[in-house]
């Protein structure tokens, strides 16, 4: 008689399928369009790099430029889109989701490491405020 020993992953494949799922739930929702918050910031970011409408020249916004940079980086690059700026947003998920692992890892050993981004990579995934599956760019915001 065998026993049956559970498959035991390691971090790393934890991570990526933390990433595969935050992009298929990222890019295959929300109809593929942009967001309201994501269409401002596109419009900003278009203008910004387009006509030379520098951000906050008549206004003030609780925003990083770097956040109108990367959509309108996006928009010269790849013309109109929503994908772009979601996988930049996931992967400063993925990184952050590593670091994470390494410090719980430094301070109480691999299993809490595991554990730890287990949390933060479902954490991820869920977003309540509006019936969001996920936080699509504010990590973006965060991160940059």
């Amino acid at each position: 008689m065998t026993t049956f020993k559970p498959a035991r992953l390691n971090y790393l494949q934890i991570i990526l399928l933390l990433t595969l799922l935050q992009l298929a739930v990222t890019l295959l929702t929300d109809g593929f369009a942009l967001s309201f918050d994501e269409s401002m910031w596109h419009y900003i970011g278009r203008n910004w790099f387009r006509n030379g409408l520098v951000p906050y020249s008549g206004g003030v916004d609780n925003k990083s430029p770097l956040i109108f940079a990367v959509f309108g980086f996006s928009d010269m690059a790849f013309g109109v889109n929503y994908w772009f700026p979601r996988v930049l947003g996931t992967l400063c998920q993925t990184i952050s989701i590593l670091y994470i692992y390494k410090i719980a890892k430094h301070i109480a050993g691999e299993q809490a490491g595991v554990l730890a981004i287990s949390f933060f990579g479902l954490s991820l995934l869920w977003h309540g405020t509006g019936g969001r599956y996920v936080a699509f760019t504010e990590p973006t915001r965060y991160y940059l």
